[in-house]
């Protein structure tokens, strides 16, 4: 048995040998013919240790499959053997070879660890830092890293992970797209729609790349067609939610295509966007194609579901305002003021309830609120010739 034990040895140190000259197909050899003389010794810690060589020489091939196969015969042998630290020690080299696979080698390894009755594979953060200490030129090991990053909101760090593999050869269109939802986290629009950009340049045909890019462009008013071209490029890829709808709407608001921006808003809808924004726009863009009787219902809706923005008030009292609603327009105007803290416009609230009022014949009514108007510094040209009119006809009637 001695015999048999010394000519594993033997092996293995040639293994060894040819290993550190980078000569692996003859190192492998070397290991394979003391792996099956420690087989016949039955030796589990001598198993193990050739083993775990294998493992390590498949992974500098980066033949990850074969590699993990190898490596966890070994933790299996040294836990049979009782030897936990040579296990641990195996453990932290099948997390590097993990780190440096690819996502589709990481979901294969996953598998035939589980097959192999281990349970779930473990991988924190902090394994990525350690791998770093020994591969830091392999960008793979550094973008998962900003993976990990990432998902404990680490932004900053993920985003310096990435780039440092970005300059160590990681260039594809995902790794640009990951950067670029990054920095717009960051808040660095700019740098995140170059970083979209690059990943279209890479061949990216993903709707959410577009959508990205739409969203930085849709923050400066001088990109607002280019946001709008994105959205239509996403829409067109097949994303098909609420959101991508709405944004587009906003963009085509701002542009003054109105009937577009309509047609957007109610698409979000159709798609269970149902919050009061998207109803107070789209009355917003009935309202200036004058289709006041859909603006009024979406008007409406906006204040069903919470809004109290005293603009949504005003907007609703002056369509009730023209259709001669002036009763309701009068109770648009007073919520309008009510909400507005005497603020901003109120002034010009104040000279149209002042003027549904009188169109009311509430007299005293709109004479208060021509004087209201005047006193908030309320300057409309015939405002004084309202406020005698008013006066006039409160002292004939009485009202």
């Amino acid at each position: 048995m001695g015999d048999l034990r010394g000519a594993a040895y033997s092996y293995q140190g040639l293994g060894a040998v040819a290993r550190r000259q980078g000569l692996y197909d003859a190192a492998s050899e070397w290991f394979a013919k003391g792996l099956k003389i420690a087989e016949v010794a039955d030796d589990a810690v001598l198993m193990a240790a050739i083993a775990s060589h294998l493992g390590q020489v498949a992974g500098l091939q980066s033949l990850f499959d074969t590699a993990c196969r190898w490596l966890i015969r070994s933790m299996v042998e040294f836990r049979r053997a009782h030897r936990d630290t040579a296990t641990r020690d195996i453990l932290h080299n099948c997390q590097l070879l993990f780190l440096r696979a690819t996502e589709d080698e990481q979901e294969a390894l996953r598998k035939l660890w589980s097959e192999s009755m281990l349970g779930n594979f473990p991988i924190e953060e902090s394994e990525y830092s350690l791998a770093l200490g020994e591969s830091s030129d392999d960008y793979n090991v550094y973008y998962r890293r900003a993976v990990a990053r990432q998902a404990a909101e680490d932004y900053e760090g993920a985003e310096k992970d990435i780039s440092i593999a970005i300059r160590l050869g990681l260039d594809t269109s995902s790794v640009y797209h990951s950067r670029g939802l990054l920095r717009w986290l960051l808040r660095e629009r700019r740098a995140a729609e170059e970083d979209f950009t690059a990943a279209i340049e890479r061949g990216s045909d993903k709707a959410d790349v577009y959508y990205w890019r739409g969203r930085v462009r849709a923050v400066d008013p001088d990109r607002y067609s280019d946001a709008a071209e994105d959205f239509t490029a996403a829409i067109n890829l097949g994303l098909d939610d609420a959101d991508v709808f709405y944004q587009r709407a906003e963009v085509r608001a701002h542009l003054g295509q109105e009937e577009g921006a309509e047609s957007d808003y109610s698409a979000a809808i159709e798609r269970g966007r149902d919050d009061y924004s998207v109803y107070y726009y789209r009355g917003s863009a009935r309202d200036s194609q004058r289709k006041d009787p859909g603006a009024e219902q979406d008007y409406s809706a906006a204040i069903d579901r919470g809004m109290r923005d005293p603009d949504v008030f005003f907007a609703r009292g002056c369509i009730r305002d023209r259709q001669g609603k002036f009763g309701s327009a009068v109770a648009d105007f007073s919520a309008a003021i009510e909400n507005s803290g005497w603020g901003g416009i109120v002034e010009h609230y104040l000279y149209l309830r002042g003027r549904a009022r009188h169109a009311h014949g509430d007299f005293r009514g709109a004479e208060e609120d021509y004087r209201a108007a005047i006193d908030a510094g309320n300057d409309t040209q015939d405002l004084d010739r309202l406020l005698q009119l008013a006066s006039e006809n409160r002292e004939l009637t009485g009202m």
